[in-house]
């Protein structure tokens, strides 16, 4: 809705404007209700935090089972909840992700073989399954738990005051940081970096997007072949009256043309997508922030308790008996982990970041997928906090600018 000081202005100039002069009053209107909706589905006596449509799902049958999307869903929920003075909402939350991560030490040892630590995936449900729920596409996120961890802690941010609840914030994150620091991750030499060895996650996914690699030129001997299941049955139909069908095997789709002609050519299509990688963008990003985030929470939660002994309190509601204690020695380990390069957002030839860091994906392919509805590969920008308009490193800020509006200029 326009404000009522601007010029009239014809509907059709109003929709091709960059943008519209909105009416403060309605921008407070939807802050206030959306401060609503979150404290009606998410209050200190809930035994479930906010989940996809909160108490707001029609009838019983909810979309999407209405359980717990770990690959953003949840975290935007709470995103500002606490600085919209709703702490109180985030209580749930807490308990919520300590169910996860002490159902997740399970699937640690269960699936990775990792003792010590816990580990979650795209998608949970009121029962906290730190497994991954569903399609590898959609639910193997290895780094979602470390996010919805993330998110809880930052609410001691803005109550900085309240020990124990950092204290709970701080062992759940100790957990997500001993699993990827001390049995999870990978070695890898990146060609991109002198070969240099990294540390790298894998299989996991970019949130719900995916990747596509140019296919090897055919020999002339494979051309001359007639086999429809040669390079995952590509044809490229050289006549009119074209179908095209798109066929999905495993995490690998491709798109194939076809008619009722018989005089087609059987050739590789020009591309093969997936969605199974390496490091993908988010998962550097999220690393960095959490052993950051691990470290910062360590330094705040030893000031904390030796400002309190100053002070000669004896409240052991505000946690001046320690429930938890950092460990030192992981502190150390996780801050000196090499992630690709250098825990940073990648460059791409054209100006851009690139979503998948690893791998031999050409300037073309830094994002195949523009269009896509998740901002996976900016999580540095957003929640995470490594590129700012603030920061030093102006090149990261135009690459995320010039990240942003290729995908909003493709649909995204």
């Amino acid at each position: 809705q326009s404000s009522p000081q601007s010029s009239p202005q014809s509907s059709s100039s109003l929709q091709s404007s960059s943008f519209v002069q909105l009416d403060p009053s309605l921008v407070a209107l939807a802050y206030n209700y959306g401060r609503y909706l979150l404290a009606s589905s998410s209050r200190r006596s809930s035994r479930q935090p906010a989940n996809l449509q909160g108490v707001w799902a029609d009838g019983l049958k909810a979309p999407w089972a209405g359980d717990f999307h770990l690959n953003i869903n949840l975290e935007m929920a709470y995103w500002s909840a606490a600085r919209a003075n709703l702490v109180a909402s985030t209580e749930p939350l807490a308990t919520f992700v300590e169910r996860l991560a002490l159902n997740g030490a399970k699937t640690a040892r269960d699936w990775y073989g990792v003792e010590g630590g816990w580990v979650a995936h795209g998608f949970t449900d009121v029962h906290a399954d730190g497994r991954a729920l569903g399609e590898n596409k959609w639910a193997l996120c290895v780094t979602c738990g470390a996010w919805i961890a993330l998110t809880s802690y930052e609410v001691t941010e803005v109550d900085p005051s309240n020990a124990t609840r950092l204290e709970r914030a701080l062992q759940v994150l100790d957990g997500a940081v001993r699993f990827f620091v001390d049995g999870y991750l990978l070695d890898y030499e990146d060609p991109r970096d002198n070969n240099k060895t990294v540390k790298v996650t894998g299989p996991t996914t970019s949130p719900e997007n995916g990747y596509r690699r140019r296919l090897p030129p055919l020999l002339p001997q494979q051309q001359q072949k007639n086999n429809a299941t040669t390079f995952f049955g590509g044809i490229i139909q050289t006549k009119k009256n074209i179908k095209t069908q798109t066929t999905t095997r495993g995490s690998t789709t491709t798109t194939r043309s076809s008619s009722s002609r018989k005089d087609t050519q059987r050739q590789p299509p020009r591309y093969e997508w997936g969605t199974l990688a390496a490091s993908p963008a988010i998962d550097v990003a999220i690393l960095t922030r959490l052993f950051e985030a691990y470290a910062e929470g360590c330094e705040r939660l030893d000031r904390l308790r030796k400002s309190r002994r100053e002070s000669s309190e004896k409240n052991d509601d505000d946690g001046l008996v320690p429930q938890f204690s950092c460990d030192g020695a992981l502190v150390e380990r996780a801050l000196a982990v090499a992630l690709p390069h250098g825990g940073r957002p990648a460059p791409c030839g054209d100006g851009t970041l690139r979503e998948y860091p690893l791998g031999d994906f050409g300037d073309d392919d830094c994002a195949p997928d523009a269009g896509h509805r998740h901002f996976s590969g900016l999580w540095a920008l957003m929640p995470g906090r490594q590129i700012s308009p603030l920061a030093s490193n102006n090149n990261e800020t135009d690459e995320a600018r010039a990240t942003l509006k290729k995908k909003i200029d493709a649909g995204g």
